[in-house]
């Protein structure tokens, strides 16, 4: 079976605000002591579980991919600059690096462009990436501080319809880090999706714990769809049997075509491995049923059509 990750980050020194970063590991460790017991400081955390999982050539991916069996990952950083201050590694610079990183293995990987539209010189950078670089989409974090509905969205919407691209979305919860948590919600990105029917618009992570919205409007937009990843975190916490209730649920609401199969490699991947991960999908162990068809659309039949690849 095809398998496609629609949402992978390379961590790399540099690449994020010091705030954010000592969020996650803030977070995580949080979510290692009430999930697996594992007492660590907000320091061990950062340094074991966070910068341990630097990855800036993908080669640590690359071997989780092929070890799981993954064709391709769609690979992409984050831009919190403009509310946490840039990272030693600007995000222009990030965002060349992994362009390049799909030009060096082009069959395994596919670049989006992370930005905040408020940069200055945002829409030049974005052009540079699509028709320079060969980057096929953008990664948009509205935790940053600013709404998918936003006007200054307005003329990078209408170039992604030229291009042919899409843009994710984050959308849902936030590490402790000290950004906005108002302002990506699904309901803007739905609204956005109306206003742009020609510009295929994905809420990333099904919208974590605000999923109940995201499928209330992503079943009536045919330019919204949603990616899987994070949901290792559900697939543990909530056991198996309600995840799959739970896939069937939006398999049944929105459709298969809505869904696409995806990591957020590392952070959820320390909860559970991306082989793990699979094979929850690929050699399922429910009485929920599936259809083979729905699975393969999943995992790589509806990245196809979004990414044109």
């Amino acid at each position: 079976m095809k398998i496609v990750d629609t949402h992978v980050h390379l961590f790399m020194a540099g690449g994020i605000p010091e705030a954010y970063e000592i969020g996650m590991a803030r977070t995580m460790r949080l979510v290692l002591k009430n999930k697996m017991g594992l007492d660590l400081s907000v320091e061990e955390a950062r340094s074991q579980i966070v910068q341990g999982m630097y990855d800036p050539d993908g080669e640590k991916f690359l071997r989780d991919m092929d070890a799981a069996g993954i064709e391709r990952a769609v690979i992409f950083g984050s831009d919190f600059g403009a509310e946490l201050g840039d990272p030693p590694v600007h995000v222009f610079q990030a965002n060349r690096i992994y362009a390049d990183l799909a030009q060096k293995h082009p069959d395994r990987f596919t670049a989006l462009c992370s930005i905040d539209p408020r940069r200055p010189g945002a829409l030049k950078h974005c052009e540079q990436a699509i028709e320079d670089w060969g980057m096929k989409g953008f990664k948009l974090h509205p935790a940053a501080g600013f709404k998918a509905t936003d006007e200054i969205l307005y003329p990078l919407y209408e170039k992604c319809a030229d291009w042919n691209v899409p843009l994710v979305f984050h959308a849902g919860a936030q590490p402790a880090a000290p950004v906005h948590l108002d302002t990506q919600r699904p309901v803007f990105i739905a609204e956005a999706a109306t206003r742009f029917p020609d510009t295929k618009m994905i809420i990333a992570h099904v919208a974590m714990d605000l999923y109940v919205e995201a499928v209330m409007y992503g079943k009536l937009i045919p330019n919204v769809y949603f990616d899987l990843s994070y949901h290792q975190f559900s697939f543990v916490s909530w056991g198996p049997k309600k995840f799959y209730e739970w896939l069937r649920f939006l398999i049944d609401e929105c459709g298969a075509s809505k869904l696409m199969w995806a990591t957020d490699n590392p952070l959820p991947c320390a909860v559970l491995p991306t082989d793990q991960w699979v094979r929850a999908f690929t050699e399922r162990e429910t009485e929920v049923p599936f259809t083979t068809e729905e699975i393969e659309t999943i995992m790589a039949g509806t990245s196809a059509e979004v990414f044109s690849a």
